[in-house]
């Protein structure tokens, strides 16, 4: 029951613990140059030198991970920590 509404049920807000990750290929480094950026396994932009900034809304404890396009090599496994309500993850 809903302190401020008796008589209805208090739902749960889905935003509870989302985290604004920014991730961005600084293009530094040749490892990076030709990749892709997966949620876990699924593909979700490219990440090559050059593409721009991926930002997200995400959570706690996922996986985001980058892999190169020409054999699918995982290059680097980012997991999402609690904390900052923004964060930015740059290779």
């Amino acid at each position: 029951m809903s302190p401020k509404n008796p008589g209805k049920e208090e739902k749960e807000d889905p935003n509870v613990g989302k985290i604004h990750a920014t991730f961005v290929n600084s293009g530094k480094d040749p490892v990076f140059k030709d990749a892709t950026i997966f949620f876990q396994d699924t593909k979700w932009a490219d990440f090559s030198h050059g593409d721009p900034a991926v930002a997200v809304n995400t959570f706690e404890g996922h996986q985001w991970n980058i892999k190169r396009n020409s054999d699918g090599e995982l290059l680097k496994q980012i997991t999402i920590k609690k904390g900052k309500a923004k964060q930015t993850h740059e290779v």
